[in-house]
Parts: C-alpha cells; sequence; structure tokens
C-alpha cells in the first residue's frame, strides 16, 4: 500500500509546545500557510487531554521534548501505551540540535525530529511528511 496522504488542508495536527513564542509562530505556519487545523497543548498533561476530547482523529503530535512535568519523551511513552493512539505519528520538535540528537530522539521513539527554530517552511513541512510516511510504511509492513 502507497502514502497517499489527504489534502495538507484537511489534517488535523496537535502542536505541543511550552513556550507562547514558538507555540504561536508554529501553529500559525501550520495554520495560514499549510492551512491545516491546529489543535494546540502548552505540556503533555494537556495533550493527553486534548487527544481524548477531539472528535476528529489527528494526524501526527509535534511535541516539544523539554517541558515541565510531563515532557515529550514522557508524552510519547504514555501515547504508545494506549491502543487509541498507536495510529498518530509523534514528531519532536527540539532546540537540541546538536550531532547525534536526531539519532537519540529516533531511538527514544518518535517518528520524526525537527530542529528548532523553523527556519524555512518548505523543509518543514517535507520532514513532517517524510515522518508520517515512513510511520505509515512501517505500519504497514507490520501488518503484513
Amino acid at each position: 500500500m502507497t502514502f497517499t496522504p489527504e489534502p495538507i488542508d484537511k489534517w488535523h495536527i496537535l502542536l505541543v509546545e511550552d513556550d507562547a513564542d514558538n507555540l504561536t509562530m508554529t501553529a500559525q505556519l501550520l495554520r495560514n500557510l499549510f492551512k491545516m487545523q491546529v489543535h494546540e497543548a502548552t505540556s503533555g498533561k494537556q495533550a493527553l487531554e486534548v487527544l481524548t476530547t477531539l472528535t476528529t482523529p489527528v494526524k501526527a503530535i509535534l511535541t516539544d521534548v523539554s517541558m515541565a512535568n510531563i515532557d515529550g519523551v514522557e508524552l510519547r511513552n504514555q501515547l504508545r501505551q494506549r491502543q487509541e493512539f498507536n495510529y498518530i505519528p509523534i514528531i519532536a520538535v527540539t532546540a537540541h540540535a546538536m550531532k547525534g540528537d536526531r539519532e537519540k530522539y529516533l531511538a527514544l521513539g518518535f517518528n520524526g525530529y525537527i530542529a528548532k527554530p523553523i527556519k524555512e517552511p518548505g523543509p518543514f513541512l517535507k520532514q513532517i511528511l517524510t515522518a508520517m510516511k515512513e510511520f505509515h510504511d512501517s505500519h504497514t509492513q507490520a501488518a503484513q
């Protein structure tokens, strides 16, 4: 089966970010440039609450890694323990951008990695699409 996403203006994305400026900038980029439906959470705890109340499934979760209380890694771990959220790719969006950080977060189970600050919208969208395709492909192979 080939990965063919629906038009991105139909996507619902959960954006989890505790820094107000980063949340606003990223949400505006996703909404205004890509026309996505963006659901926001400022903590891992709030992300779990948002996910349980949404009536439309999200296509992906973009989460900051370094947050108080439930950080991005713990959020990812909690979501993977719940069957109803196993269909969602989880992408780390982080300022941790040193050599080896991408590999570190992928090894922790994230389906993608995006370094902050987000400088160019095109590569940002490509990174989201790549993570979603790889997630879809890995789940399709596992099901066969």
